[in-house]
């Protein structure tokens, strides 16, 4: 069967497995090089795949249409794919437990606001994003440690095994894809969100933190604004305003919160000056 794939590295384990069992894939779509996309350019280097950066038009998707493509399988993809309808299927993996947690990248609002949400979906491509029948979904159960990073690996992993079962059972999942319920869970993440406030407490700050991980968190320390990805944290009283640099050594920066202190390294902290 001849594919086109659309994604990202985070979960390219979807493209290695349309590999693995032998389809056809006529091209990759990914967004203009930079980091995020790297094994994605590198992997359709070396099996001599077509790669193309940047939005799809609806030329371009026809040529590959015409072409006989039967399958467009989305993986983390931020951009609206043209004449899905067309397409004998048409298939997006998301990151959570649809119909819950839509949107572009979930994990932080999962991790912050609904843990039970964790999870991976196969669903139907429509016009409306990650609202499409529901072909085959796995829950994921989040532990007390759980961060950005091992929710991420853990959905990387998972996506390798989901997709397996989907392409082995391709026409029949997609016949038997369930409705999703009308239900208008968005992820939405606000800037206030993602700003630490110092005069939470501690178990409060080292959530957020935790919850965008290599995302990066924003935080003003000595009035400047940075983002730092790690910390941590102890409670203990004291008479300290909150957002106070305590300590500040070559290594780390101990900053006070409402009931204690968060101790963050200093190779942790990016677009600092400090």
């Amino acid at each position: 069967m001849k594919v086109a794939y659309f994604g990202y590295d985070n979960v390219i384990t979807c493209l290695y497995q349309l590999i693995e069992k032998g389809y056809d894939i006529q091209g990759i779509f990914t967004g203009k090089p930079c980091a995020a996309n790297e094994k994605i350019r590198s992997c359709a280097a070396q099996k001599n795949i077509a790669l193309i950066a940047g939005k799809p038009d609806k030329n371009l998707i026809q040529k590959y249409l015409e072409k006989g493509v039967e399958l467009f399988l989305s993986a983390e993809y931020p951009w609206e794919i043209p004449l899905i309808e067309q397409v004998k299927y048409a298939i997006n993996c998301h990151p959570s437990w649809l119909p819950y947690a839509k949107g572009k990248t979930p994990l932080p609002w999962i991790l912050l606001n609904h843990p039970e949400y964790a999870g991976l979906s196969f669903h139907k491509m429509t016009e409306t994003f990650d609202a499409g029948d529901i072909i085959l979904q796995k829950k994921i159960n989040i532990t007390e440690n759980e961060t950005y990073d091992t929710l991420s690996a853990r959905i990387y992993i998972l996506a390798a095994s989901l997709t397996g079962e989907l392409l082995d059972n391709l026409n029949q999942l997609y016949i038997k894809a369930t409705p999703q319920p009308d239900d208008k869970s968005l992820a939405e993440i606000t800037e206030q969100d993602r700003t630490i406030n110092w005069g939470e407490d501690t178990q409060t700050i080292l959530n957020q933190i935790k919850a965008f991980g290599s995302l990066g968190i924003l935080a003003t320390i000595q009035q400047k604004q940075v983002t730092l990805i790690q910390a941590s944290g102890f409670k203990e009283n004291h008479s300290f305003k909150p957002g106070a640099v305590i300590q500040d050594n070559f290594q780390n920066l101990t900053i006070a919160c409402s009931d204690g202190f968060i101790v963050i390294q200093k190779n942790s902290i990016f677009n600092s000056n400090l």
